[in-house]
């Protein structure tokens, strides 16, 4: 796949358009991989360095999202980053309780993170598809797959 640039942070990053469902599916393993160390009763620092890493993909992937969202001129960036922010607060809520070791509540605390991750993953991400891909073929690269649909755990 064609490579997008964007100049972020005053250095060269290259972007694909397919590093956004890479990421989606990177962060899914790891919060996958958290819920398993607390449920298996992994030591603090083993679910503490967890739940780290599933902060810093987050953020990394939102990061990288909105710079191709901002590249392709889209008008709802302002709403996306604020969902993003939302996100961001629960992950640091379950890093927080981790540091407290209040394993039960963050436990409860990575569930809302998966099911508010995957609703923006079906809603919110899904609006921006038209306008990235009219980019990508302006620029002449491939669109963004089709997404696979996910089953949405209840509250």
């Amino acid at each position: 796949m064609a490579e997008l640039e964007f100049r972020m942070d005053g250095s060269n990053h290259r972007l694909t358009l397919s590093i956004i469902d890479e990421e989606h599916r990177g962060i899914e393993r790891q919060v996958v991989h958290l819920m398993e160390e607390i449920l298996l009763g992994a030591g603090a620092a083993k679910v503490l360095e967890a739940a780290s890493e599933a902060l810093r993909l987050t953020l990394v992937h939102f990061q990288h999202e909105e710079a191709i969202l901002e590249a392709a001129g889209y008008e709802m960036l302002k709403q996306h980053k604020e969902e993003h922010a939302k996100i961001m607060e629960v992950v640091t809520r379950v890093r927080e309780q981790l540091k407290h070791k209040e394993s039960v509540a963050a436990l409860k605390l990575v569930r809302e993170f998966r099911r508010m991750l995957l609703l923006h993953l079906q809603n919110e991400d899904e609006r921006y598809r038209d306008v990235v891909n009219r980019y990508a073929a302006e620029q002449g690269i491939s669109p963004l797959r089709a997404r696979i649909r996910h089953v949405i755990p209840e509250k």
